[in-house]
């Protein structure tokens, strides 16, 4: 059933994305088109479609909802305040880990500077403990060893590193850390756009989490000249924060509906 779930979320967030509504929305208006005769309900249809992906692929719709995201995020933290607060854990959402035989250069950005913060974090906390949560799939899974390589290139000792493979999603990131870690605080690692709806579900869990976010990408605003021009990365920053929005969303209605 969890399994069904899944999948379902996954097929959902992917219609409402850019591309995917999009893409509803001109084949949508085509067959109107057709069926009714060039009809204007279908030129429409067709419009908005292309209008809505022309408009998430500019750098300044993409910046400014990322920024929306990020301003929640706060900054990158501070190893001496956690270490006030009694940190000895630093958990990585969404560490490096694959059953390949990519290097750190091949994988994904987001991955990376999640883990170089992470490192970063460990080493300013001296007998801190670095948690690494890898994301696997419904058909794969993460290889644990893989995951240690890159930490342990970086210096982090194996026996300060524990390795969670193959979480599907921060969902189950949550519940293991809860298992693992009950009511320690801890620093939680993650990109700066996921960090707002990561700490939403690690306290709704009741986990004693302190951000420590990384991996920033609406520090600045786009130049005037590039704001209005369309990009492929745009569209890729605007996914992003559609997805985290969502989250969001999809977390509130499941709060409201335990409510009930």
């Amino acid at each position: 059933m969890d399994f069904v779930v899944f999948v379902l979320k996954k097929l959902v967030s992917a219609v409402v994305q850019p591309i995917g509504i999009s893409s509803v929305l001109v084949v949508a208006g085509v067959i109107v088109w057709k069926l009714k005769h060039w009809s204007r309900a279908g030129a429409f249809l067709i419009v908005a479609g292309s209008g809505l992906l022309l408009v998430l692929s500019l750098p300044i719709t993409s910046y400014l909802l990322l920024y929306g995201l990020e301003a929640q995020a706060g900054s990158y933290q501070d190893p001496d305040f956690l270490k006030s607060n009694g940190v000895q854990y630093i958990v990585v959402l969404g560490g490096i880990g694959s059953t390949d035989e990519l290097t750190p250069a091949d994988k994904s950005g987001d991955s990376i500077y999640r883990v170089l913060e992470g490192v970063r974090l460990w080493h300013g906390v001296p007998g801190s403990r670095l948690v690494l949560s890898g994301m696997g799939t419904p058909v794969s899974s993460n290889d644990p060893e893989s995951m240690k390589s890159f930490p342990m290139y970086l210096g982090v000792e194996p026996d300060a590193l524990t390795v969670y493979a193959n979480a599907r999603d921060t969902e189950d990131e949550a519940e293991f850390v809860s298992a693992f870690l009950g009511d320690s605080t801890f620093a939680l690692v993650s990109s700066a756009y996921h960090i707002p709806r990561a700490m939403k579900q690690f306290r709704n869990r009741g986990l004693n989490a302190i951000a420590s976010p990384c991996g920033f990408k609406a520090k600045t605003p786009p130049q005037l000249y590039r704001s209005f021009l369309p990009e492929g990365s745009a569209l890729l920053g605007s996914e992003l924060a559609i997805h985290e929005y969502l989250g969001q969303l999809w977390i509130g209605l499941r709060s409201l509906v335990s409510r009930i």
